[in-house]
């Protein structure tokens, strides 16, 4: 009785007791029963077909990789590279092969079917079908206008005796 009435009390003043505190935690929901079942053997014929390509796709990246490189001018060079040169660093190698300014050039690339090929550029260049790079100079945005250069001045302070 005499617990009873300090819960109670407990309860008037603010405490609660620790049975009040604690809530049950509600229980996890099961897993999703599988409904979908698939053909085994289909499953590893695309886990080893989809092994080959990439195993394809690393050989071509250990390689180099003879390419036709189209310079400004429309001048043709050859030049060879590693198959795991990222497809930026290609740009900043040819640059400075031909003694051009990366910043101020694109890369286009050419499949043997004269396809545009399309590349994010860390891409190596083994694992594109590349035959020719074409080296394009950026165009300039019209909208940003050149810098205008200051003209030279002399300033010339002249004092006027105060008489």
């Amino acid at each position: 009785m005499l617990e009873t009435l300090v819960g109670k009390l407990k309860c008037c003043i603010g405490e609660e007791s620790d049975s009040q505190k604690r809530k049950p935690k509600a229980k996890a929901p099961l897993p999703p029963a599988e409904t979908k079942y698939t053909d085994v053997s289909s499953a590893a014929d695309s886990v080893e077909s989809t092994a080959f390509i990439m195993e394809q796709k690393e050989n071509m990246i250990d390689k180099d990789v003879e390419l036709s490189v189209v310079l400004p001018g429309d001048i043709i060079k050859s030049t060879t590279v590693h198959g795991s040169k990222p497809m930026m660093d290609l740009l900043i190698f040819l640059c400075a092969q031909y003694h051009l300014n990366p910043s101020s050039y694109t890369i286009d690339l050419l499949s043997a079917e004269q396809n545009h090929i399309k590349f994010k550029p860390n891409t190596p260049i083994g694992m594109l079908e590349v035959e020719k790079v074409i080296l394009k100079p950026k165009m300039l945005d019209k909208k940003k206008p050149t810098p205008i250069i200051p003209e030279k001045t002399v300033r010339v302070v002249i004092n006027f005796k105060k008489t």
